[in-house]
């Protein structure tokens, strides 16, 4: 147990699992899993990411986990502020350990080297609210990246040095109790701010493919259901998470 309100207030450490998010379903449904419980894994045979990627990642040396939540005040139009809450905790974490950091919509923490950490949400809805919420997180730690072709990065990229998992696993908690503290205290404009001030190519004109064709455009805001707003001449587009990537 960590020094927080409560993530982190339960650790369950496996040597290896197909998911830690799939690990993490079971067992809701098999028994009473306590909010802010975490579920750290040293290796994951079938790690998840964003629309059906896999996650890589050598075993023993980076940091795979899913926390589990009961965010039952959020509504299913506000779910968003989950991805914005944990962007901002890594990035915090990141910032930390001295690696500048930007989130690239919706959740990829990027450094100039490359992809650093991926997050994927799943979240199970009762009507209009949230049910429950497993929060998959995959950080690069001590694993050497060949940021070529892969586009990838990680912790020993930037300080040359190993780092010890269990104290970065404890950076996270800390930071996410302080910012999930912020959601449900209602601090949710902070929140979205933070996320805006983060944003990769924020208020900025960029490249990017939307819905198969190349734009130029600039990000003006995201949609507190998560839809990226962007401004292209005179129009603005809406933006889901299948139609339009980024070219870095």
């Amino acid at each position: 147990m960590y020094d927080t309100s409560f993530t982190g207030s339960t650790i369950i450490r496996l040597a290896s699992v197909d998911s830690t998010n799939n690990y993490a379903a079971s067992l809701i449904k098999e028994t009473n899993v306590f909010e802010g419980t975490v579920i750290v894994a040293a290796e994951q045979t079938l790690g998840k990411g964003q629309m059906g990627n896999t996650w890589i990642s050598q075993p023993g040396k980076n940091l795979t986990f899913s926390l589990v939540l009961y965010p039952k005040t959020l509504t299913a139009n506000d779910h968003f502020l989950l991805s914005q809450v944990t962007a901002l905790a890594v990035s915090d974490l990141l910032l930390m350990l001295g690696i500048d950091n930007l989130v690239k919509w919706p959740n990829d923490i990027m450094t100039q080297k490359g992809k650093i950490c991926g997050i994927l949400i799943e979240n199970q809805f009762a009507e209009a609210n949230l049910k429950h919420s497993i929060i998959g997180v995959g950080l690069n730690v001590n694993q050497e990246m060949n940021a070529g072709s892969l586009k990838a990065a990680s912790v020993i990229d930037h300080l040359g040095q190993e780092e010890d998992l269990e104290s970065v696993l404890k950076l996270f908690c800390r930071f996410f109790d302080k910012w999930y503290l912020m959601l449900t205290s209602s601090q949710t404009d902070f929140i979205r701010n933070s996320y805006l001030v983060r944003l990769l190519n924020f208020g900025k004109k960029a490249s990017y493919i939307y819905k198969g064709e190349p734009v130029e455009a600039t990000i003006t805001a995201v949609e507190p259901n998560g839809k990226l707003v962007l401004k292209q001449g005179e129009n603005l587009i809406y933006a889901d998470l299948k139609e339009i990537s980024f070219e870095l």
